[in-house]
């Protein structure tokens, strides 16, 4: 019995102390999305993003946007035709992917360059990088390693944010000014 008990434990044991190792590209350190205790993400809009690249071109998915100060999640997959739920979308200096109507009519932009690893983002007047976060920290990416498993084409997941602001309920303001 005493070796049944054993042989139960020894796979969590093991299961619990497996890490994954996780690449920090070499640019100044920034808030991270898996540090919450340490930056708060309550005024931040949050995504992944998938960049694959097939012969120096580049494609990216972006299937979800997580609104935090308003405690949404938008579903941009089912924005697309049906045909593209799961599609990757080609970017480039001049194939921009845009997802339109945040608040204050801004749009977030994501564009890359043929042959270039840097995948480019802008948000209104805040702009950043792969390489390097928004002036004052705003912005960011965590951008993981590339999986090499093909020679023509590879992948890597990000993980980004960048500021947003808390819908404001008009009418739920006039009540609290009446009180």
């Amino acid at each position: 019995m005493h070796d049944n008990a054993l042989a139960v434990w020894l796979p969590i044991f093991f299961l619990s102390f497996t890490s994954t190792a996780r690449y920090l590209p070499p640019y100044p350190p920034h808030p991270s999305l898996s540090s919450r205790s340490v930056f708060s993400l309550d005024d931040k809009c949050t995504f992944t993003l998938y960049h694959k690249q097939l012969s120096k071109l580049n494609y990216i998915q972006l299937n979800t946007l997580r609104d935090h100060p308003n405690d949404l999640t938008i579903d941009l997959s089912q924005l697309r035709p049906r045909t593209e739920h799961n599609s990757y979308a080609k970017i480039s200096g001049k194939q921009v992917f845009t997802v339109e109507g945040l608040l204050d009519n801004a749009n977030l932009t994501i564009r890359g360059e043929d042959g270039s690893d840097v995948v480019e983002f802008k948000n209104g007047e805040l702009s950043w990088t792969t390489e390097r976060m928004a002036e004052g920290g705003e912005a960011w990416c965590d951008v993981g390693e590339w999986d090499n498993e093909m020679r023509r084409s590879r992948e890597r997941k990000m993980e980004c944010s960048f500021p947003c602001a808390k819908i404001v309920d008009e009418e739920e303001e006039e009540r609290v000014e009446l009180r």
